[in-house]
């Protein structure tokens, strides 16, 4: 079985966030693996840790990095984490440091698969590319939004669209309304002016 595990590293600022990003990625690849592939997800924020190093007692095939604002600290000591502990697991970069810092992530961590903005599409077909690819390294090369490097030299494909106003829900097992006694917040995905929603207000 493929083993994938999904972290949202949080950033410094004072808030704890539902790391909804990695909830649907999840629900993307479950839906497209079934049994073949297990997703575990974890938040630092939540688990109030500073890397992943907790997280790595077994192994995984996959490891994804979901990367916010001022995270680079909790990605840096990650990525240490995982060479120490786990060396063999493949890791992804998305988010903000996978989108807008791809080329210099990629000449410090040459080993890694960026992600270019949205990941849920992009991120199952890598994994098929990986795992499920009689040539693995051709069919990367066929995956919309990645950049990696290969043979010395910096791949970067072409960004492909993607429908958020069709994407699927998220698989919500992080933040457990049912375990608060008030929440409140909001959500804008894609574009600032279509396809935004808010939940707020809700009380135990």
């Amino acid at each position: 079985m493929i083993t994938v595990l999904l972290v949202d590293l949080g950033t410094p600022r004072d808030e704890v966030s539902e790391p909804l990003g990695i909830e649907t990625l999840a629900s993307y690849i479950e839906r497209e693996f079934g049994n073949q592939v297990q997703v575990d997800l974890k938040s630092l924020e939540l688990d109030n840790l500073a890397s992943i190093a907790p997280y790595l007692g077994k192994f995984y095939s996959v490891i994804g990095l979901s990367t916010k604002i001022r995270a680079y600290a909790r990605f840096t000591e990650s990525i240490k984490a995982i060479q120490e502990k786990s060396p063999r697991s493949k890791i992804f970069v998305g988010d903000i440091l996978g989108t807008y810092a791809f080329d210099e992530i990629l000449k410090q961590y040459p080993g890694v698969i960026c992600v270019r903005g949205e990941g849920e599409e992009s991120f199952v077909e890598a994994i098929k590319a990986l795992f499920f690819s009689e040539k693995p390294e051709q069919a990367l090369r066929r995956v919309p939004n990645l950049a990696f490097v290969a043979n010395d030299k910096m791949v970067i494909i072409e960004r492909k669209p993607f429908d958020t106003l069709g994407a699927m829900f998220p698989k919500r097992t992080l933040a457990p309304i049912s375990s608060v006694q008030a929440i409140s917040g909001s959500h804008l995905r894609g574009t600032p002016w279509v396809g935004g929603g808010f939940l707020v207000g809700l009380d135990n």
